[in-house]
Parts: C-alpha cells; structure tokens; sequence
C-alpha cells in the first residue's frame, strides 16, 4: 500500500543547504541525494511535497516506480513554465515521465519526459508536452532532435512554455540542442498538480531516475537557463558525475 508523507510548510522542519542560482519564481526544487531530503523542497517559503510510496535513493538519485512511487509537489499547472531535470533514461521503447501531471485519458496536461526515439538505438528523445485547443489530437509535443540522450547515461533536459510568445521548447541541456513550436488554436491549462517521477499512461517504464527537478512557475529566459544548468553541471561535476 502507498504512503503519503503529509506536507509541512518550508520552514525550520525543512532547513535549505542549497540553492539554485536562479530563485525568482521557484515553485519546487530537490537534488535527491539522501533518504533525508527525499522531502525536501529548495524553493524558500513554499509548501513542502509529499513522498508518496517509497522511492528508492541511489547514489545522488532516486528511482521512482510508475504510479506508486513519487513525489506529489503540490505544484499547479501555471500559465508560464520552466521545468528543469536531471534523469538518466534507462529503458528504450518507452516513456519516462520526469516532470508531469499527465494521467492517461485526463487532459489539460504539461509534462517533462523522454520518449520513444528511435527503437533499438539505445537512445531516448526529450520532449516537452502541453494541452493544444485545437478540438482534434488534445497534445502539443516538442522533441530535441539528435543527438539523443543516452540509455543508462545522466542527461540535463528541459521544458519551458510562455505564453507571450505562445511557444513551447524541449531542451536537451546536456548537448545544447532545443526544439520550439505552438499549439494550434492556443493553449488549454490545466490545474493538477505537478508530480516528479510519476509515470501513468501509454508506454511506460516501470522506473523514472532522477537526480533533480526544478519547477519554475515563470518562463526563464536563455540565459537563465543556461546558468542554472552550469550550477548544476559543476555541482554534479563535484560528485564525479558528468551531466
């Protein structure tokens, strides 16, 4: 049966040792790096997540299991995003959902993930997925052309939606390669909450590794990005991990 560790505020409870470079707009952050901070969130004065199951810690991540082991952030759906990550793919043909409130059949959605790539190839594409209001296919995906990230292998990726622009982009952060596009008729946004490593619907892997997740309520800009990448780049970089 399922265990739902109950949210607490970020106060004295959740002392932060770390922080992105990046702040403004910080909805949820971790770097899952020990059974203590499983609950943690990086973002000061907000809600702290619920561990929901029990996720498995390995050496500076955690393996989450498709629809029992997750973190619940508490986290909406917002009008502007930018979600960050670090996750190593581990099996092809199918989706690893990092950063997600998708639920098979349930839309509006906005989701963070791997997906199928090329079969046989040991490699994974990173996309970014929102809710079009086009009335026919409900999804917008944006996927990182190659270079792919690696089966097995740590990858930076991300996800960002503005809705001044109305474009959406995939990021492949470890080799600086994105893809950008707009749903036809606009976007329709969702309410549910975000979850990280929650993996429902299609074809799914059993296990989402994850080593951080950032979730921005705001669309950070280029640069932004790229500094956030370089902390976690040379954070990881430390620990003898190359992202």
């Amino acid at each position: 049966m399922a265990v739902v560790l109950t949210a607490l505020t970020n106060v004295i409870e959740n002392p932060i040792t770390v922080l992105p470079p990046i702040t403004v707009g910080l909805e949820y952050g971790n770097l899952f790096d020990s059974q203590e901070t499983l609950g943690r969130n990086l973002a000061l004065g907000k809600p702290l997540p619920s561990v929901v199951g029990d996720p498995v810690m390995g050496a500076d991540y955690a393996d989450f299991t498709q629809g029992s082991a997750y973190i619940e952030t508490g986290v909406e759906e917002s009008a502007d995003f930018t979600y960050i990550a670090v996750s190593t793919p581990l099996v092809e043909n199918a989706f690893e959902h990092i950063i997600s409130n998708y639920v098979f059949g349930v839309t509006p959605t906005a989701s963070l993930y791997t997906g199928e790539g090329v079969p046989s190839d040991g490699k994974k594409s990173v996309t970014a997925g929102i809710t079009a209001d086009n009335g026919g296919n409900p999804t917008l995906y944006t996927r990182v052309p190659q270079p792919y990230a690696i089966i097995g292998e740590p990858h930076c990726m991300g996800a960002r939606f503005s809705s001044a622009t109305g474009l959406l982009k995939s990021m492949s952060l470890t080799n600086g390669a994105s893809s950008e596009g707009a749903p036809t008729g606009g976007r329709l946004q969702g309410t549910s909450g975000l979850r990280v490593g929650y993996n429902q619907g299609g074809v799914n892997s059993g296990t989402v590794r994850i080593y951080a997740a950032l979730i921005y309520s705001t669309a950070l800009t280029d640069v932004e990005i790229a500094q956030t990448y370089q902390w976690l780049e040379a954070r990881y970089a430390s620990k003898g991990i190359t992202i």
